[in-house]
């Protein structure tokens, strides 16, 4: 048996216009740090070591 949870279409959770200022925004850091800064950077998620 396969259970299906989720039969709608995946919608993103932002406007457009904040998707467009996002973009904008991260564009703008690896023009100031440089793309390997930014590559090489290490991503903190919510986890037991980083909570």
């Amino acid at each position: 048996m396969v259970w299906k949870f989720w039969s709608g279409k995946i919608k993103c959770p932002i406007t457009d216009d904040d998707r467009e200022w996002l973009e904008g925004c991260l564009l703008w850091y690896e023009q100031e740090l440089g793309r390997d800064f930014i590559l090489h950077r290490r991503t903190f998620t919510r986890t037991t070591g980083f909570s």
